[in-house]
């Protein structure tokens, strides 16, 4: 059997909460499997970091919807990927998350008032917003112990009971009809970036490296 990384990025029928310190809210997205698509190309990272990539689905990773949430499969072929696969097999890694672009969303007042009356039955006063994500599309899956969802699981066991009911063999990286095509891939316009950080940054050491070295012997000079 090959060595593999496996897990569940994003459990379906469940609350992610984003909080607003500055107005005293909570924004509530809750997940379902109808909301889910795909862009053209999704990629895995480490911690959420698009210098730390090892593997995409069009190379080594396969992606698949079952009624619990979305869940994925990594053959590692990197140093990178070997690597994280060793974390995950010795429970250094544990967790996932997932990036995504929200489409649509619609405000469900009636959880809303649920989930007001247990804030306020814990003492406290923030406002409390609940959205059912309508549409979304997918376009990263990480690796983390920073979870935004503890539910979230990896695991080098293929044999994890909580896999049991997805086949891996002979399926496409990604469900064909939930991908929605585009002219550049949100995950490769996110590598770009990180690259031109990184390059941005690099520069900007270089520079203070120099204006230290032109700076230091006139200092000296005054000195004497």
């Amino acid at each position: 059997m090959n060595k593999a990384i496996y897990g569940m990025a994003m459990p379906f029928n469940d609350f992610y909460a984003d909080i607003d310190s500055k107005k005293n809210t909570y924004l509530v997205n809750r997940t379902n499997r109808a909301a889910v698509y795909f862009d053209s190309k999704v990629g895995i990272t480490l911690e959420h970091d698009y210098t730390q990539v090892f593997g995409t689905t069009e190379d080594g990773l396969q992606i698949q919807l079952a009624d619990a949430g979305v869940f994925f499969k990594l053959t590692p072929n990197s140093p990178l990927g070997w690597s994280v696969y060793k974390k995950v097999k010795r429970a250094a890694l544990r967790h996932c998350s997932i990036s995504f672009r929200k489409i649509l969303t619609e405000q469900n007042a009636s959880d809303e008032k649920v989930c007001s009356e247990i804030f306020r039955s814990a003492g406290y006063t923030d406002e409390v917003t609940v959205h059912d994500l309508k549409k979304i599309i997918v376009h990263e899956i990480c690796l983390t112990n920073g979870p935004a969802n503890e539910l979230t699981y990896c695991t080098t066991n293929a044999e994890d009971p909580r896999l049991k009911d997805l086949n891996w063999d002979n399926v496409p990286p990604m469900p064909e009809a939930l991908i929605l095509p585009s002219e550049r891939p949100r995950f490769e316009r996110e590598i770009w970036l990180a690259e031109e950080l990184a390059s941005i940054s690099t520069d900007i050491k270089d520079f203070k490296k120099e204006l230290e070295k032109a700076i230091q012997p006139n200092s000296r000079r005054k000195c004497e």
